[in-house]
């Protein structure tokens, strides 16, 4: 009877056990199914070129994603990585005008470098200006996102040897936040940019295959738009932020500044880079210009490159606006003409006169 007593109660330890540890597998947490770093943004449309998320979006900062890089990225490393993605050659820094965001200008087809791409440096976010504002374009980090196709970016042309040059100095001049509108020559063999803040710094030219930049000493302000003359012989430092500007013009082989001067919203350089073209008030108030932002009617006038002297070329009355528009040739100045007299408005022809 002892014997069998004894055989029972083991018996019943043993399934007191086997339920205990049958009790404990199940309650254990089975791991959580691994989620492929790119699960959510797969579903994201391909760019074509802008997709419809919104820079505030949350789907690819609520996600990990590979090769998530934690650390803050140089000007310089960002721009590489953006040639890499969109496939182009060229570029510039334009400076982080706004906290957490740097600029960046693409070469476009028309060669003005405009092609903005805005990369927001605590999510990664690259993003473009739409029809609608600013968009979400890629994941700086993200290949599922990365466009198929790039909004009319295209590379410059130069030789290897010349970019490899060039790549030298971006290494060094876009290592930091503050440097402003950089802006390359037609013949990239000089950048010119403003190194301070978005308010006050120093103008500086950096020649190719020279170790250090050279200040330009006689700027009279220090925050500065560049411009270069299609031959690369003279640049525009132009102080404007509305449409009534000022600048001065830099011989770059002389080291030679201008005197200040004033124009209206765009300084034309002519082909052979002998001329540029801009407006200026007249001085005569038109009645029918009430209201507006100007109410003078507005002057063409030419600048000599080579004398930095200015001289009128198309004189305005008191109810007639001129308005250079291109250069059809190196002596031909296609112009607008708006009468607000009698209400028209005409794209007209003049021929510069020969020195």
């Amino acid at each position: 009877m002892s014997k069998a007593s004894n055989k029972i109660k083991w018996l019943s330890m043993l399934c007191m056990v086997a339920l205990i540890a049958g009790c404990q597998q199940v309650a254990k947490p089975s791991p959580a199914p691994s989620i492929a770093p790119n699960q959510e943004t797969e579903k994201e449309p391909t760019p074509e070129p802008i997709p419809t998320s919104s820079p505030n979006s949350t789907a690819l900062t609520d996600q990990p994603v590979e090769e998530q890089q934690k650390e803050p990225l140089t000007p310089y490393l960002v721009l590489n990585k953006i040639r890499e993605i969109e496939k182009v050659k060229g570029g510039t820094y334009q400076g982080e005008w706004k906290e957490d965001e740097y600029t960046f200008h693409l070469p476009d087809k028309e060669g003005d470098s405009r092609n903005a791409r805005y990369y927001e440096r605590s999510t990664h976010h690259v993003k473009v200006l739409g029809k609608d504002g600013l968009k979400y374009f890629y994941h700086l980090f993200d290949p599922a996102t990365y466009p198929q196709a790039t909004l009319e970016a295209e590379s410059i042309q130069v030789n290897p040897e010349t970019w490899q040059q060039m790549d030298k100095i971006e290494q060094k001049l876009y290592t930091s936040e503050d440097t402003f509108h950089a802006k390359w020559s037609p013949n990239f063999q000089a950048v010119a940019y403003y190194k301070g803040t978005t308010e006050d710094g120093q103008a500086y030219i950096w020649k190719v295959g020279n170790d250090s930049p050279t200040p330009i000493k006689e700027a009279d302000i220090d925050r500065y738009f560049f411009t270069w003359s299609p031959d690369s012989e003279y640049l525009l430092l132009d102080t404007g932020t509305s449409r009534h500007r000022g600048g001065q013009i830099y011989q770059v082989a002389n080291d030679k500044m201008s005197e200040p001067f004033s124009y209206i919203f765009q300084f034309r350089f002519s082909p052979d880079s002998k001329w540029a073209a801009f407006s200026l008030l007249s001085g005569k108030v038109a009645k029918e210009k009430y209201g507006m932002e100007d109410e003078e009617t507005e002057d063409i006038w030419l600048y000599d490159l080579a004398t930095m002297k200015q001289k009128k070329l198309l004189q305005a009355d008191e109810h007639t606006d001129y308005f250079p528009l291109e250069w059809k040739s190196d002596t031909e100045l296609l112009y607008w003409k708006k009468d607000y007299q009698k209400n028209t408005e005409e794209e007209l022809t003049v021929t510069i006169p020969q020195k």
